[in-house]
């Protein structure tokens, strides 16, 4: 490659060597740090209640404890193991089974080991997310063959606060970073090498991505731009095997993708991401997206974090602007098969969605957990920007090169170090449980009325054993509220089932909790007591 005069280690000084360990072992580390302080999301329940085969049938006149509903969220005794592993596979969900499955295994060998449920479920996820450090550092070495981008690559993600916070949730959004790398880095392997058993491999790892997460099918979309513009659509070897590997791929996943489709629930995918946005708010979502993969120091829902505001607005034009300036030093500096392997990674997943959203409205693009792909590229690209400078012959693109490189491994140290002791932050459950869940706990008796099942898993693992919960459905035609409690709570009920309890009895409810304007993940919380 042109740009590389020096492509070892050995041109850094050693306090950046020393800043690159310690990022490796931090990131590790903090991946495995308090799996179980931080608060569970309602997404988690989703999962763990799947993937157990749990199903917990509310019965308007029954109160249940704490322990008795975390039971929900954990091996269902009734259920044997290989009965478990074939449901899994044969009854779709929102993701593909290779998540599902390797969840049930690692529980069953994880009650050998840890005692705490919550420890197991993400240590899973925690330890999927090694893998994307592996992955990162192949595909970065397949593209430029530049040791130096491949190592702060893999330093920038491993403290990266985007993906430490998806390395401890139940949901397969590291396995997706996973498959993407490890696919992407197999084809431009499979396309270089042209061995038959090369794209055996590239072929397996495309059957394990769209069985790990069916957002990897924009992965493929992706791969097969690239394979078709770099070949200039004409049918050579590398052409014509892509083809064979993808539509093997997609022959192996289509029983399961017509059992989703057949399930009902791809339309209860797109509907959960179907509401619509203002331009400019979108804008403003993506860009701090971008700015948040690299540097996270605020929350405005963590107390922690009020005074770092405005160094997190600091840091927002600084990491735009060198964004910027590595796409163009890469279109610069590499030939075509590098940066179009780049771009159709980033466009075929984050700039397809965006244009989505703004076309026909709808806010995908601002779950940047379903724009892994993007998030890889952008990291890849600032990553090569970064070891270009850093190995320049000119002496101020050096200086320049340490002190960019410098100040983005600390701030990604510095965020995932608030991110680690804090309960909550945008992948968990609502920053506002804590503070709710003391109030819930200082009672003699409580007692938690709630119809959202969900937000009663999650705000469980919060509350004491005393705590009793009376779980309501949907369709209640009345609220029995029985005595004997010291403290009755209504936790995030609906509006139907307020209006009950306002108009129908005579009860004075207070707010516990009155949910501010955009605050997230939650509703309101009130006390009951009887006029």
């Amino acid at each position: 490659m042109e740009n590389k005069t020096t492509p070892d280690l050995h041109v850094l000084p050693l306090f950046l060597k020393a800043l690159l360990i310690l990022s490796l072992v931090l990131g590790i580390f903090l991946r495995f740090y308090h799996l179980n302080q931080k608060i569970y999301s309602n997404d988690e329940t989703f999962s763990t209640t799947y993937i157990f085969g749990q199903r917990f049938l509310a019965v308007d006149d029954s109160v249940v404890g704490v322990d008795e509903l975390q039971k929900y969220q954990w091996i269902n005794p009734d259920i044997s193991f290989n009965q478990s592993i074939q449901r899994l596979v044969l009854e779709p969900y929102v993701f593909p089974p290779v998540f599902s499955v390797g969840m049930r295994i690692w529980s069953e060998l994880g009650t050998h080991i840890f005692s705490n449920p919550l420890i197991i479920q993400r240590s899973f996820s925690a330890f999927i997310s090694l893998f994307v450090l592996v992955g990162i550092y192949w595909l970065c070495w397949e593209l430029f063959e530049f040791h130096l981008a491949a190592w702060i690559a893999t330093a920038l993600v491993a403290v990266s606060p985007f993906h430490l916070q998806y390395a401890q949730v139940v949901r397969p959004y590291s396995l997706l970073a996973v498959v993407t790398l490890l696919s992407s880095a197999a084809l431009l392997r499979a396309m270089r090498t042209k061995t038959k058993l090369s794209w055996v491999i590239y072929g397996i790892t495309a059957i394990g991505g769209l069985y790990s997460n069916v957002l990897f099918g924009f992965v493929l979309i992706a791969h097969g731009a690239y394979v078709f513009l770099t070949e200039r659509f004409r049918f050579y070897r590398n052409l014509i095997c892509y083809l064979l590997a993808s539509a093997c791929s997609g022959l192996i996943f289509l029983p399961w993708f017509y059992l989703f489709m057949a399930s009902g629930m791809s339309s209860y995918s797109v509907d959960q991401v179907s509401s619509r946005i203002p331009l400019l708010s979108l804008i403003k979502v993506w860009i701090d997206n971008i700015v948040t993969t690299f540097v996270d120091f605020y929350d405005p829902w963590a107390g922690l974090t009020q005074n770092l505001r405005y160094l997190q607005l600091f840091f927002t034009p600084l990491i735009l602007i060198i964004t910027g300036f590595s796409f163009y030093l890469l279109f610069k500096k590499n030939p075509e098969r590098v940066w179009l392997f780049i771009l159709t990674l980033i466009g075929m997943t984050g700039i397809l969605l965006m244009l989505k959203d703004i076309i026909t409205g709808g806010s995908i693009s601002t779950r940047f957990r379903y724009l892994i792909p993007t998030v890889l590229g952008l990291e890849i690209v600032v990553s090569y920007f970064l070891a270009n400078w850093l190995s320049s012959k000119q002496s101020w693109q050096r200086t320049f090169g340490k002190v960019a490189a410098s100040a983005i491994l600390m701030s990604g140290i510095i965020s995932c170090g608030i991110i680690a002791q804090t309960p909550s932050w945008s992948a968990f459950g609502s920053p506002h449980y804590p503070a709710v869940a003391r109030t819930i706990n200082q009672a003699t008796r409580p007692l938690v009325i709630t119809d959202n099942l969900g937000r009663a898993f999650t705000i469980s693992y919060l509350l004491d054993s005393k705590v009793q919960f009376k779980i309501l459905t949907k369709k209640a035609s009345s609220v029995n509220v029985p005595d004997g409690y010291s403290d009755v709570f209504l936790l995030e009920v609906s509006k139907g089932l307020l209006q009950k309890l306002k108009q129908e009895q005579n009860y004075k409810i207070e707010p516990v909790l009155v949910a501010q304007n955009n605050s997230p993940k939650i509703q309101d919380i009130w006390r009951l007591e009887k006029n």
